[in-house]
């Protein structure tokens, strides 16, 4: 299973729990300036129960919540783990009313719109999963002197409601007053949602004459996605093992379609035909067949591929990776980068001639930098050769 359910440039979600993110919470919610709407948590006993209700229990299954972490730099220290900065999750429910969102930010991580982040990731994560009924309403019920988490909500694509009759009692800041104020409720149905928040470079679909890129998604890929991932072969040249599990699968994909800097596109080609059909002149009803993965990968720059044995010495791989280039700067969130980065270890003759045949000039080589998976608790770390294509017209 992915450690990450959703990941951004600069942020994770991982589900939050007592026994791993306890103390991390206590300290944000203890916190009165991150604490100035609702109550500041008095003890880490009192935290501890708060943490308890918002995990799934039998009389709520249906909660939903998630540290937000921060995702480590390059000069964080390798033995340093994520840092929990807040939470986030759908923390009431209820018939006629919808799933409510609720999260918080430590204060000393405000004004850096990682609650914007946090909210894109979350909302793209909750659209992967099939909702029915009520369900299929997001609402984030704010205070009207909240302006900063207003904000928020609608630059994620929810849409203002009415003020409500029902009553909050509100933390105020600076003391320990309380009072009873109306809630201004924001509201978005699933069609609006998903498309004005998770509306992002994913959506994208590119064709050659053989091949089709299409967003990975989890109905229609799931079994195609795990036959590639369960491969040994193709796992010898990776830092992950094969999946076991067709559960390890379905997690990554919709890991890959709540990240907005990190998704996975399917390669797709027609079924082996006595006669192939271009997919340029695709014929009504032709089938087609999943047979590659490509991406990107730990960096906003990087791409990473993936194709079935059954299909390798075809030029598969080249036609893909030239697609993906040519759609790669046609991307909003892509514009503004000068290169597009690859890595191979040496010894994968292949995927250094599918780079070449593409562009790709020689980089630096990391020496030491990875553990392959079949190389797991050997002590022994790979090296890792960089390549990179500029993007047209750049200095670089």
């Amino acid at each position: 299973m992915a450690q990450y359910a959703a990941q951004s440039e600069r942020l994770w979600l991982e589900p939050l729990t007592v026994e791993k993110h306890l103390d991390a919470y206590h300290k944000m919610s203890s916190d009165p300036r991150a604490a100035s709407w609702t109550k500041p948590s008095e003890s880490i006993e009192e935290s501890k129960a708060y943490m308890i209700e918002r995990t799934p229990n039998p009389k709520k299954p249906w909660i939903e919540n998630y540290a937000i972490l921060l995702r480590p730099t390059t000069s964080t220290p390798a033995d340093q783990k994520p840092e929990l900065i807040g939470a986030i999750g759908v923390i009431r429910f209820e018939a006629g009313h919808g799933a409510e969102i609720g999260y918080g930010i430590h204060a000393g991580y405000h004004g850096k719109e990682f609650a914007t982040e946090a909210m894109k990731l979350f909302v793209g994560l909750y659209w992967g999963k099939e909702r029915e009924g009520d369900w299929n309403t997001l609402v984030a019920a704010i205070d009207p002197e909240n302006l900063a988490s207003q904000r928020v909500v609608k630059k994620i694509g929810l849409t203002e409601g009415d003020l409500q009759d029902e009553e909050h009692e509100m933390w105020m800041k600076g003391g320990k007053e309380k009072k009873p104020v109306g809630i201004s409720y924001y509201m978005s149905h699933c069609a609006s949602v998903s498309q004005s928040s998770i509306k992002t470079m994913s959506s994208h679909t590119i064709k050659s004459d053989r091949l089709t890129l299409e967003p990975i998604n989890l109905d229609k890929h799931l079994h195609g996605c795990h036959k590639i991932l369960s491969e040994p072969r193709i796992a010898e040249w990776s830092t992950r093992a094969p999946h076991t599990q067709l559960e390890q699968t379905k997690e990554r994909i919709l890991e890959s379609m709540s990240s907005v800097q990190f998704p996975m596109w399917a390669i797709m080609a027609p079924t082996t035909l006595s006669v192939p059909v271009p997919v340029a002149d695709e014929r009504e009803g032709q089938e087609m067949e999943m047979i590659g993965i490509i991406g990107i990968s730990h960096k906003p720059e990087n791409v990473g591929y993936k194709i079935h044995p059954d299909h390798w010495g075809k030029g598969y791989m080249t036609e893909a990776l030239r697609l993906f280039v040519e759609m790669f700067w046609t991307l909003k969130e892509k514009k503004s980068l000068p290169q597009i980065i690859a890595a191979y270890t040496p010894g994968n003759d292949a995927s250094a001639r599918v780079l070449e045949k593409v562009g790709f000039k020689t980089g630096k080589l990391l020496r030491g930098e990875i553990e392959l998976w079949f190389n797991r608790g050997q002590n022994r770390k790979s090296d890792v050769q960089c390549m990179y294509i500029d993007r047209r017209g750049s200095n670089q």
